[in-house]
């Protein structure tokens, strides 16, 4: 019989269910179990260098030692402020090869049109237009990029009939992460932000990514991040840079 285990209070129970019994969170996964969870000596275990990508100059700031790869970013913001065209241009700049930008709400040209708004580099730039994640996968499939951008996942279709729409963000999710990890990518998903600037959907959808950076008209905001610290830094050409002053502007704590 298959368990299933919160993720918050760390509950164990058999029932398949939006919340947690217990605590009444959004935190039921699959519980894995394993035969041989022997620990071992930490000298005796083979690590390897992670590689990173580097990032455009205004995320250096978020992003020090670049991003790891493979590794998933959320990129929220109010409709009409640019998530697309940034994204298009970040996904161009983070790393060489072929960039896929999968849109379920734009057309093929209206993609292009913003990616030279921002100034991508079109020579690398591939756009689908996909309804599913298996649409998705399918054109991952044909193209192997290096940088992926799913604008939007909140339209994304689940591929599974079972998911309800509670946990379906969260899934959505974690079958981003389990893409980015196949194709060894970085894979920027834009999502949709609530009234109050969060992200919808339930909270652990947030959780499972590597970063959520906010945006708006005039600051990106890291909500979250594992790469660097959670700062809120000038939407400005050149990174923040300010070119009448010859200095930067100042860094502001994301929770500020």
């Amino acid at each position: 019989m298959r368990r299933y285990k919160c993720v918050f209070c760390r509950t164990s129970t058999t029932t398949r269910a939006d919340q947690c019994p217990a605590c009444g969170e959004d935190g039921l996964i699959p519980a894995t179990t394993t035969t041989a969870a022997r620990p071992e000596l930490a000298t005796a275990i083979t690590t390897r260098e992670v590689a990173r990508a580097s990032v455009p100059r205004e995320l250096d700031p978020l992003f020090p030692k670049g991003i790891p790869i493979p590794s998933v970013i959320i990129l929220t913001g109010p409709p009409g402020v640019g998530k697309t065209t940034l994204a298009s241009r970040w996904a161009t700049d983070v790393r060489g090869g072929k960039v896929l930008v999968a849109s379920t709400e734009q057309t093929k040209a209206a993609v292009v049109d913003a990616a030279k708004r921002s100034g991508a580099d079109l020579r690398r730039l591939y756009v689908a237009e996909v309804a599913s994640v298996a649409d998705l996968r399918a054109a991952c499939a044909s193209t192997k990029p290096a940088a992926l951008v799913v604008d939007s996942v909140d339209e994304l279709m689940e591929d599974d009939p079972e998911a309800t729409p509670r946990d379906r963000p969260v899934r959505l999710v974690r079958a981003m992460i389990e893409l980015a990890r196949e194709l060894d990518a970085v894979l920027i998903l834009i999502g949709q932000t609530t009234k109050t600037d969060e992200l919808s959907g339930p909270r652990r959808a947030e959780h499972l990514a590597d970063a959520t950076l906010h945006l708006d008209d005039a600051t990106i905001r890291a909500a979250k991040n594992r790469f660097g610290p959670r700062l809120s830094v000038p939407r400005e050409p050149g990174g923040g840079e300010i070119k009448a002053a010859g200095r930067r502007a100042p860094l502001q704590p994301a929770d500020a």
